[in-house]
């Protein structure tokens, strides 16, 4: 591996720079992604695991975030999906 990115992964392993973004950025973030990583055949999860997988402030905030699960609720593939995203839109 490059030992320029070899350094670079290991000064944003020590730097963890979504520590310090705001909820409100992070959410917006969340909603940037799900309009990109929409779920498809190839990847049947979409933005859902991307924004699971980084912490569990990241997981928290998703679960809680009703708009990104209202705008995506039709998007999934699944029924049990589908079904998760209605009882997280929360209306």
């Amino acid at each position: 591996m490059n030992n320029d990115i070899k350094a670079a992964r290991e000064h944003n392993t020590r730097t963890l720079i979504h520590r310090s973004l705001s909820n409100e950025l992070i959410c917006l973030i969340f909603l940037a992604l799900s309009d990109i990583d929409v779920p498809s055949l190839e990847r049947p999860s979409g933005w859902f695991l991307q924004i699971n997988g980084v912490c569990h402030r990241w997981r928290d905030l998703a679960v809680d975030h009703a708009e990104l699960w209202a705008r995506n609720v039709g998007s999934f593939l699944t029924r049990r999906m589908t079904d998760l995203a209605v009882e997280r839109a929360k209306a």
